[in-house]
């Protein structure tokens, strides 16, 4: 009886770090404080951790033990300037000049598509 208490908590910890090593594996870094001026840093978000720019609570509190672990050792806030991982920041593009406006380059208005 024991033994087998034993093999169903290895075996749940096993699934448990699996699973979350795949979900860490498709991640990247998301946006996590924003300014007047757009992005000021970005967290590592493992995959279904963020939708929309917006974090979802239930993932991170169900994989909140690992996803410390793998923030603080592998995926850490420099990481996000390292190159090495992909970081979702939205285009902000903002008009410079008249002629970089969307409306400036719209067929409609004589522009360029």
């Amino acid at each position: 009886m024991k033994k087998t208490i034993i093999t169903g908590v290895i075996i749940f910890i096993a699934f448990y770090v699996g699973i979350y090593a795949v979900l860490s594996l498709s991640g990247q870094y998301e946006p996590s404080v924003w300014g007047s001026n757009g992005v000021k840093w970005c967290e590592w978000a493992p995959r279904g951790f963020v939708s929309n720019y917006s974090w979802r609570t239930a993932p991170a509190l169900v994989f909140m033990p690992l996803w410390l672990i793998d923030r603080s050792v592998w995926h850490t806030f420099d990481g996000q300037y390292s190159g090495r991982y992909p970081v979702h920041i939205p285009e902000m593009k903002i008009p410079r000049t008249e002629q970089d406006a969307p409306e400036a380059r719209s067929p409609a208005a004589g522009g360029r598509p």
